[in-house]
Order: C-alpha cells, then structure tokens, then sequence
C-alpha cells in the first residue's frame, strides 16, 4: 500500500503545474496551506474519514473553511481529491507543492542539526559555506541535538552531510570491533 506522502505527490504535482501555468501559485499556496491545517485536526480527520458521510458535505465544511479563497480550480482539485478518497493527504499534498514552488524558484530546504545551538554569525557562515556547495538559495530549519556530542548534520533533500563526534565515534567504534 502506498504511503500518504507517495499518494500525495502526483496531486500536488498537478497543482502546481496547473497553478504555474494560470500563474496563481500564491493563491493556490494560501489554499493548500489552510487546507493542511484544517485536515490535521483530529476531528476533521475524524469526520473526513467517516464513511457515513457523504463527499459533498466533506467538500462543503472545506470550501467554507477556505472563505474567499475557494476559487472553482481549487473546488474541482478538492473534488478529485475525494472522489479518490485522498482528502487524508491535504498535508502531504501541502508539503509536496511546497517542494515544487522552492524546486522552481531554485531554492533548497535544508535542516541543519547542531549539538548546541549555533550563534547567527556561525549560521550565517554555514549557509554562505552551504549554499556555494548545493549552487542554490537555502531555506534554512536549525535544530538542536545534544546526543551528537559536536559537529553538525546537514539534510538537504536525499543528501546528508553528517559531520557529527557521534558519526565519528560510531565509525571508530565499527572499525576497532571489525
């Protein structure tokens, strides 16, 4: 069975091609965005996955949530999205469009998790540094692990730079025993 997040991406995929060529990427992201919001709650989850409702009451508590942002496109997408009963991976589908508009604007999201939290001139050397390796804007998520001893893990899509004492240590560890 397909993850949620496998399921999502051919939507949001379509989404943001559709946007991009009616040029209405920002309303489409407002959308997607409250439309996330409004599907990870556990009652909306709850009632969306409810089989004694029926779609067109699901689309209309979604329509009207999204007040004047609900233009036809996105009605019809939600549509489609129910009649395959898909409307669980609002979220998903969010988070891929994201990666989409960043893709097409060439900017890469990257996590860097530090062993301690990193002073702003060190994040700014490490996105400098980060940036002229990756050739692309980053948008940047700092978080905090202590367990890595020092150093710092950078993820940027499927690539990780780990260059933490932990990965050390474990490797040191790997060839004493091997």
């Amino acid at each position: 069975m397909k993850s949620l997040s496998q399921c999502a991406r051919p939507y949001a995929k379509a989404a943001f091609e559709f946007a991009q060529a009616n040029r209405a990427i920002d309303r489409w992201q407002v959308s997607l965005q409250l439309l996330a919001e409004i599907m990870q709650h556990p009652d909306i989850r709850k009632f969306v996955q409810n089989p004694s409702f029926i779609h067109q009451q699901i689309l209309q508590l979604l329509v009207e949530a999204l007040g004047g942002a609900a233009e036809q496109d996105v009605k019809n997408f939600l549509l489609a999205l129910s009649d395959k009963g898909r409307l669980v991976a609002l979220p998903q589908v969010n988070e891929w469009f994201q990666y989409y508009v960043r893709h097409a604007n060439q900017v890469l999201a990257v996590t860097v998790t530090s062993a301690q939290t990193l002073s702003p001139e060190l994040q700014q050397k490490m996105i400098e540094a980060l940036s002229k390796r990756f050739a692309q804007t980053l948008l940047a998520e700092w978080k905090v692990d202590a367990e890595l001893i020092g150093g710092a893990v950078v993820r940027a899509g499927d690539q990780v730079i780990d260059g933490s004492v932990r990965s050390k240590l474990d490797r040191l560890r790997y060839e004493l025993k091997g």
